[in-house]
C-alpha cells in the first residue's frame, strides 16, 4: 500500500501493477474455467450406442488435444483408461482383452483397433 503522500509517479506505477495483476488473475481464472469445462466434457463423452467408434474417437482426441492446448496434459495411460471406460457394452470383450494383454498404443492406434473390432461385431 502506497503512502498518501507518495509521489505521483510511484502511485501511477502501483496502479499499473494492480491493473496488470487483476488482468493476470482474470486470465488464470478463465484458463481454469476452460480446463474444467473441457475435462467435464471429456468425462461425459460416453459413446452413444449407435455412433461409430471412429466418430467417438475423433471427438475424444479433439478434447484431449484441446486440454494439451490449455497446458493440461493427460498421461497416455490415463487417456486410454478414460477412453475404454466410456465405450458401450459392445466393447466389453475388447476392453477385457486389452487389459489382460496390457496393450499399450497411441490413441490413434487404439481407435484403429476398436474400429476393426467394431466391424467384426
Amino acid at each position: 500500500m502506497a503512502a498518501a503522500n507518495a509521489p505521483a509517479e510511484e502511485l501511477a506505477r502501483l496502479e499499473k501493477w494492480r491493473d496488470n495483476d487483476l488482468q493476470a488473475k482474470s486470465y488464470t481464472l478463465a484458463s481454469r474455467s476452460n480446463k474444467l469445462a473441457t475435462v467435464k466434457e471429456l468425462m461425459k463423452s460416453c459413446q452413444r450406442e449407435r455412433a461409430s467408434v471412429h466418430e467417438h474417437g475423433v471427438k475424444m482426441i479433439k478434447l484431449i488435444e484441446k486440454l494439451v492446448g490449455l497446458n493440461l496434459v493427460i498421461p497416455d495411460e490415463l487417456s486410454t483408461d478414460i477412453l475404454l471406460l466410456l465405450l458401450p457394452p459392445l466393447f466389453d470383450g475388447f476392453v477385457v482383452n486389452f487389459n489382460i494383454n496390457k496393450l499399450e498404443n497411441s490413441l490413434e492406434k487404439l481407435f484403429n483397433m476398436l474400429t476393426t473390432y467394431e466391424s467384426h461385431h
